[in-house]
């Protein structure tokens, strides 16, 4: 053998080492991060969406905000609708702290907005999405479990961070709440206007 094949076998041994303790570290995040289902990309065509903005603190997020849900969706009901979607929120600005966050329901184009509930227009986009299973307070892995499957498929984050809550927290056990998390590769965000 040359010099060139010992190369590439050091190369090759080289990568093998690299992969196998990839595949170690996968498989604990794995074992640690509580999900419903595998990674995918769904695309999500163009929508109007009724928001409430407000900045948060990590603690109540996003258990203590759910009361505007229920406010939205009495206004929507008041207006003759209905709320689309089950609800969402929009993180922005997410420090150890706090965040910013757009929370509401995909509607109805007829939809109008009123006092600190507005209407806006979110374009399509593809997003990365995983389902979280269980408590809010451990969602984090799951969120490096979706951006370690995006880098893998050399995707990179193109905007904000979404959830869509599939369960309530105040009527649904901890261990059994469902989060969809999405996030947004390309170049474009689909939550970025």
């Amino acid at each position: 053998m040359n010099n060139v094949g010992l190369a590439d076998a050091g190369l090759a041994s080289s990568h093998q080492s690299k992969a196998t303790a990839r595949q170690r570290t996968r498989a604990a995040l794995h074992s640690t991060v509580n999900v419903a289902e595998s990674c995918e990309l769904v695309t999500l065509a163009p929508r109007s969406v009724l928001v409430m903005r407000f900045r948060s603190t990590a603690a109540d997020l996003p258990r203590g905000f759910f009361h505007r849900y229920d406010a939205m969706r009495t206004y929507l009901r008041e207006q003759g609708h209905a709320p689309l979607s089950a609800p969402f929120a929009i993180y922005d600005n997410v420090d150890g702290n706090a965040a910013d966050v757009e929370a509401g329901f995909v509607v109805s184009p007829q939809v109008q907005g009123g006092g600190d509930m507005l209407v806006k227009q979110l374009p399509g986009a593809t997003v990365a999405v995983l389902v979280h299973a269980g408590d809010y307070s451990n969602i984090e892995p799951s969120y490096f479990r979706v951006l370690e499957w995006m880098h893998e498929l050399g995707m990179e984050r193109s905007g904000r961070f979404m959830e869509t809550y599939l369960n309530s927290p105040t009527d649904t056990p901890t261990e059994r709440l469902r989060t969809q998390l999405m996030v947004p590769v390309g170049p474009q965000s689909a939550n970025d206007r």
